[in-house]
């Protein structure tokens, strides 16, 4: 048996139209739970009673109230800790500004004086020994290399100048070059 699409189309609708009807029928129904277990706890609740005991009362307040003044201790100590501590602060900054000038004017004075006292004489000289000793140790390795340097080039003219006199005395232990004519 075959079905046309039209058929298929209306039993589904059909059965949409079925299932909808049976959403409407259980939520009706579980309201109407709901309301009736309702009515039966406010019930339950007027006809019982609720007999708290004043120890439990007490206790309850008195706990409450030794945790708002613990916070309010709390509080009051960090306000006063904070207002000492800006005091403090501002009495430090008022005596240091204050020592300040006179700090500065007595550490002027004491060097004026003491630059006034300086020997310049003795002070050139011994500047001038601390530069010479800076001076040779710096270079000391390079002046040794010139040194030496103009030790050999000292000895080769020597040996030139020997060469000269001995040719003209007619002695010859060693070679003539003769530069020229």
């Amino acid at each position: 048996m075959k079905m046309s699409f039209d058929t298929m189309g209306s039993f589904g609708i059909i059965g949409g139209i079925i299932a909808i009807g049976y959403a409407f029928y259980q939520t009706q129904k579980m309201r109407n739970t709901a309301d009736k277990l309702e009515m039966s706890l406010e019930d339950v609740s007027k006809k019982t009673p609720v007999d708290i005991q004043q120890a439990f009362v007490e206790k309850a307040i008195e706990r409450a109230v030794d945790k708002r003044v613990a916070s309010a201790a709390n509080e009051a100590v960090n306000s006063v800790k904070s207002d000492i501590r800006t005091e403090i602060e501002r009495t430090v900054r008022k005596e240091v500004d204050a020592a300040y000038k006179t700090l500065t004017e007595e550490v002027t004075n004491k060097i004026s004086d003491q630059v006034a006292n300086i020997d310049e004489y003795a002070l050139k000289d011994k500047v001038i020994k601390e530069a010479e000793k800076k001076i040779i140790q710096k270079f000391d390795g390079c002046l040794d290399g010139v040194l030496g340097d103009f030790n050999r080039q000292l000895n080769n003219v020597n040996k030139i100048y020997e060469s000269i006199g001995n040719t003209l005395k007619g002695k010859t232990n060693e070679t003539v070059f003769r530069i020229g004519g």
